[in-house]
């Protein structure tokens, strides 16, 4: 049975920053690993929108960015994502360069 992850876009301590929490996912010292087939949302806390996606390819995720307060379609990892560690920041023109990895476990 697939699981559930949530990724939240929370305002930064000093104003235009942000953060993606948790960084990374799963948290390493919580044994929990992310499989194939699992669901993973992000949820914009933020006051601005943000768009998670990787350098060059910034719709893997979701086609769209997420508005303030809202949250993203589900990302579903498939088996071209099995045993990597995915890199993904904001790629809206002109976002802080704050950057955040998924772990993905081999199924």
């Amino acid at each position: 049975m697939p699981f559930t992850w949530q990724i939240n876009i929370n305002p930064g301590k000093s104003p235009g920053t942000f953060t993606f929490d948790p960084n990374p996912l799963p948290d390493p010292s919580s044994g929990n690993t992310i499989s194939v087939g699992d669901q993973i949302f992000w949820t914009n806390n933020d006051t601005v929108p943000h768009h998670p996606g990787v350098t060059n390819y910034p719709t893997v995720f979701m086609p769209q960015q997420i508005a303030p307060g809202a949250t993203s379609p589900a990302f579903v990892p498939d088996s071209s994502f099995s045993g990597q560690t995915v890199t993904y920041g904001d790629t809206l023109p002109g976002a802080p360069p704050v950057t955040a990895t998924i772990v993905i476990s081999t199924n």
